[in-house]
C-alpha cells in the first residue's frame, strides 16, 4: 500500500467536517471505476466515518463500503437519501 498517499487521503479527511464526509461519499456512489488511488481513497473515507459519532451502519457492513445510494446526515445518523433514489 502505497503510505504516502494513504496517509494523504486520511489527512484530508481529518480535516473534513462531516457533511464534507458525507459529500465525498456521495460522489462515490455510482463510480465503477477501480484503481489504487481509489482504493486508498475509499479506506480513508471508512476509517474517517467509522471514527466519527455518527451511526454509519447502513453503509459500512464487514470493514467494507456499501457506494449503491446517496446518504444524508440527519442528527448523528447516514440515512438514504430519498430524492436521490437509485436501483439496486
Amino acid at each position: 500500500m502505497n503510505n504516502e498517499l494513504l496517509n494523504e487521503f486520511r489527512e484530508t479527511m481529518q480535516k473534513a467536517t462531516d457533511q464534507e464526509l458525507v459529500n465525498f461519499f456521495n460522489k462515490e456512489v455510482g463510480n465503477t471505476g477501480w484503481g489504487n488511488a481509489r482504493s486508498y481513497y475509499l479506506a480513508a473515507l471508512r476509517e474517517e466515518i467509522t471514527k466519527r459519532d455518527m451511526d454509519s451502519s447502513i453503509i459500512i457492513h464487514e470493514g467494507g463500503l456499501s457506494l449503491k445510494r446517496n446518504v444524508k446526515l440527519i442528527n448523528g445518523k447516514l440515512e438514504f437519501d430519498d430524492s436521490d433514489k437509485q436501483d439496486g
